[in-house]
């Protein structure tokens, strides 16, 4: 059935059926879902398409009002354009800022912009990278990085820098008194008591096709030689990127999701 859920108020919070997930696991859930939403899973090419139809066993005799459901998988953020120009599909997600004035005049397109509270995080690697681990150099790293700058040329705005875990003013324990804001003079002189003071060379991971964590990575890359560090970017495809960030088996890996 559903691979979401009609009451679920997280994206990894589903329910299922307890009996059925002892006896496929794990592994089987991903294969053979069983959940308790509006739709059936009817088919899934992993990284290509879910194709969903309607669950006869739905509790709402509203719902659902459409017959079948084709979600692709688009990793090309700059490809979704096209095809909702041309009517190929009829509902894009995660449309580039860039991108999205493109589509203002287009015939039968209707734009709308969603405020979450979500963030968009680089999390360094200090396993791999001994530089990383220490504290005074993410710290000048912090002071390095101008997030104003990436907000206004990525999100054309459409943000705020993250100053707690916990996302923003009115959020339980939000605080911003520890955020480290840009300055570089600041950022210099940790750096010159670091670990690596005459700086060093790290590889950020990206995914492919990820134009938000391509743009940041641009600009971070810019940020950091300000301070003696090179960055490499590597783009892998996005499966890739999921299984080395989770693992941690990547330098430095980057998220796109933006904190609005």
């Amino acid at each position: 059935m559903s691979p979401s859920s009609a009451v679920s108020r997280s994206g990894g919070s589903h329910i299922l059926s307890k009996d059925h997930a002892e006896e496929v696991g794990p592994g089987g859930l991903a294969s053979a879902t069983l959940g308790s939403g509006a739709f059936c899973l009817e088919r899934r090419d992993t990284g290509q398409v879910a194709v969903l139809t309607p669950n006869p066993g739905e509790w709402d005799p509203e719902r659902p009002d459409v017959d079948r459901v084709e979600m692709r998988i688009v990793q090309d953020d700059n490809a979704r354009v096209p095809q909702l120009r041309t009517g190929e599909i009829e509902v894009a997600l995660r449309i580039p800022f860039g991108r999205a004035a493109s589509l203002e005049n287009a015939r039968g397109v209707d734009g709308e912009m969603v405020t979450i509270c979500r963030t968009a995080a680089i999390g360094p690697n200090m396993r791999k990278v001994p530089e990383l681990a220490d504290m005074q150099m993410r710290q000048a790293i912090s002071h390095a990085v101008d997030r104003e700058a990436m907000i206004d040329a990525i999100l054309r705005g459409n943000g705020e820098p993250a100053r707690s875990p916990f996302y923003r003013p009115g959020i339980l324990f939000h605080t911003d008194a520890f955020a480290a804001g840009h300055d570089l003079e600041k950022a210099r002189a940790l750096m010159a008591g670091s670990a690596a003071p005459d700086g060093f060379e790290v590889d950020l991971l990206i995914a492919a096709g990820d134009g938000l964590a391509q743009q940041t990575a641009v600009i971070l890359t810019d940020q950091l030689a300000d301070i003696g560090i090179t960055v490499n970017v590597v783009p892998v495809e996005a499966g890739t990127w999921w299984q080395m960030w989770s693992g941690a088996s990547s330098r430095w890996s980057a998220s796109s999701a933006p904190t609005t």
